[in-house]
Formats: C-alpha cells, structure tokens, sequence
C-alpha cells in the first residue's frame, strides 16, 4: 500500500490541533518562570543538601552541560549540582 491511502484527511488537521494545545499549555506554563543567570568558573555560590540546615558556601570550579556545576566546598570537597540548587552570593 502507498502512504498516500494509508494518510487520512483527518491526520493534518489532528497533528495541527495537537500542535497548537501544546503550544498554548507551554505558553501557560511558561509565565512564571525566569531564566537562572549562567554562572562561571570562579563564582562564589551557596547550596544545601538539605531544607532544614542552612545554605554552604562554595566555589564553581566547573560548568558542566544542562545547567550543571562542579562546585569545591570549604572542607575541600567537591560535589556536582544543578542550577536548582545553587544560588550566587
């Protein structure tokens, strides 16, 4: 069989609808966020591991791909986090 018989005349105008509600679901979603400020080598930053503990202070020795930092603490280790959990100071 072609292709041709297989396509119904439905199939355009269902992707096109499909298309459109994602469209405006991401438009929804998209209102309340803001883009994190990229950080650099260098950067001071502060993260916890925990809600409850306060935030540690450390140091950006690393930018990784997708927003993530290899960040050095002040007891010398060093641990990778994403732009979530990393806040500049």
């Amino acid at each position: 069989m072609t292709s041709e018989l297989l396509r119904s005349p439905y199939d355009e105008t269902a992707h096109n609808a499909l298309r459109e509600a994602k469209n405006k679901q991401a438009a929804y979603y998209d209102r309340g966020t803001r883009q994190r400020p990229p950080l650099s080598v260098g950067d001071t930053v502060r993260t916890r591991w925990d809600r409850k503990k306060p935030r540690e202070k450390a140091e950006v020795i690393k930018v990784l791909p997708h927003r993530s930092y290899q960040l050095k603490f002040e007891n010398n280790t060093t641990r990778l986090r994403t732009s979530r959990h990393v806040r500049f100071s």
